[in-house]
């Protein structure tokens, strides 16, 4: 591409922090328009004849026609490297160093393989780069491990939609990842898996305009209404006496693996990657000030890594969960020696059959099983009729609406009748999900209970130090739940400060 000329256009969105760079390229080479601003193409798109006039009103590209639309694909064609727009992170001085690289980008043209490149190529070769030098860009440092795997996850939803990821990237359109984004949904992927898709997606494209693949990003197309929406997680805590009959039913039993891990949680406020990453020599419980050492946790697919923060905090241990440890580390070292199975310093505290680390996945379905047992939760089926398991003697009649799943006195699923179910006599197929209470719920109960608790009070700085956040915005603005009983005594406040009325 020839020399550009002028300077670009820096616009300040957030005073010292956010700017909208854009350069005009020049001339379209085919219709021979000049570009003032980047910012026309999307608006004017569909708003010009075959000679390239414009013509108002502007229309949206759902409303047009398709002979309109393939004007748009006509025009749009050659414009491919002809304007650059970009949101930039920084200083002003920063920005003007960044529309210069930009400038020079544009002057280089695209490069060679631009009109070969698919998006599954593409994909991996964002991806590969980020594995190999990415950068977190709030913290700055390499990204983690779990960060890499995630991206790698995502991918993995997306290219099941296999017209999409074998479209040259130079002739994917903003219609094209709406249609990608309907086919997501009916394929049955979540609010949440697709948003991290569209953000995934927004990266690569970005990146394809960085290494001079396509030179204006199809996102920029879409309105705010078409991109997938961040779903808010509905983190509800538990009440003081929900959660304190379900400590006391855990402290009961005798102690094990499982119900060990949700008595740590809900006595500590840990994450549950935290809680299974545990080994005995980050447990000390001996001296007056027991503690858990946190430097390390589980991940989904079963790896050890840091911790989510990259760092090491330490967490006072209560009596109660002291004892349980105690007692636990007891009964899991005679059943490691009884089953001739290795019990030292490398092992898990909450270890599954086998000695190993528990898979969080398992440890994930027994939980919500448990929480049914307890009244946390439920199972619904599709069409939202709760399933409930009785066994065969009980009266059923108050369950009305409901789906009975019968068990024997054994436990084994059986039918109405008490017949257990087997290879040729298979139970039928319920698709079912599950709604209460989750591990991550705990965390926001302990620290809710925590923060407001008039007995022993704590500030926000320790509570901050206790669950390991970098700083107290998190704890404020997501962990720290309301109290419906300090609400309603904090009335009283102005009648304390006036004088008392004589009789």
């Amino acid at each position: 591409m020839a020399k550009l000329f002028g300077r670009g256009t820096i616009t300040e969105i957030e005073r010292g922090k956010k700017y909208l760079l854009e350069l005009s390229c020049g001339k379209d080479p085919a219709t021979g328009i000049v570009y003032e601003s980047p910012s026309a193409i999307p608006q004017n798109a569909l708003a010009i004849d075959e000679h390239g006039k414009n013509i108002y009103p502007r229309l949206a590209y759902k409303d047009a026609t398709d002979e309109q639309k393939a004007r748009y694909a006509r025009w749009k064609t050659p414009a491919k490297y002809i304007r650059k727009k970009e949101r930039f992170l920084g200083t002003r001085r920063q920005a003007e160093r960044r529309i210069e690289e930009m400038r020079a980008e544009a002057e280089r043209g695209p490069r060679s393989d631009a009109d070969k490149i698919t998006f599954v190529e593409l994909s991996n070769e964002f991806i590969s780069r980020q594995e190999k030098n990415g950068v977190n860009r709030r913290t700055k440092k390499p990204l983690k491990e779990a960060s890499k795997t995630a991206l790698r996850t995502t991918e993995r939803v997306v290219l099941r939609v296999k017209w999409f990821i074998q479209m040259r990237v130079v002739d994917i359109s903003g219609g094209d990842i709406l249609k990608l984004y309907d086919e997501l949904r009916e394929m049955g992927v979540g609010a949440t898996t697709l948003y991290k898709c569209h953000k995934l997606i927004g990266r690569i494209m970005r990146y394809a305009v960085k290494v001079r693949v396509i030179g204006y990003n199809p996102l920029n197309d879409l309105e705010d209404s078409d991109v997938p929406l961040k779903p808010e997680p509905n983190r509800k805590p538990l009440t003081k006496e929900v959660f304190v009959g379900a400590l006391s039913k855990l402290l009961e039993n005798e102690p094990n693996a499982r119900e060990g891990a949700v008595l740590t949680a809900m006595c500590t406020g840990l994450r549950r990657g935290e809680i299974l990453g545990l080994q005995w020599p980050f447990v000390h419980l001996d001296g007056n000030k027991p503690y858990l050492e946190i430097k390390q946790q589980l991940t989904k697919e079963g790896d050890v890594h840091e911790t989510k923060t990259s760092s090491t905090h330490v967490v006072p241990v209560d009596n109660v969960l002291r004892d349980y440890l105690l007692r636990w580390r007891d009964v899991q070292e005679q059943y490691l020696k009884t089953n001739e199975l290795p019990f030292n310093d490398e092992t898990p505290v909450f270890t599954n059959a086998v000695g190993t680390w528990y898979d969080p996945n398992k440890f994930g379905a027994w939980f919500r099983q448990w929480s049914v047992s307890q009244g946390l939760g439920y199972w619904a089926d599709e069409d939202g009729r709760r399933i409930i398991q009785l066994t065969i003697g009980e009266v059923a009649d108050e369950y009305d609406g409901c789906i009975i799943e019968w068990r024997d006195d054994e436990g084994w699923p059986c039918d109405e009748k008490g017949r257990r179910y087997s290879r040729s006599y298979q139970r039928p197929i319920l698709n079912r999900h599950y709604t209460g209470l989750k591990p991550h719920e705990l965390r926001h109960t302990y620290f809710t209970l925590r923060i407001a608790d008039k007995k022993n009070p704590i500030d926000i700085k320790t509570a901050q130090a206790l669950g390991g956040w970098s700083t107290p915005d998190m704890l404020l603005r997501v962990y720290a739940h309301e109290v419906e009983e300090n609400v309603f005594a904090s009335a009283g406040f102005i009648d304390e400060m006036l004088p008392e009325k004589k009789a």
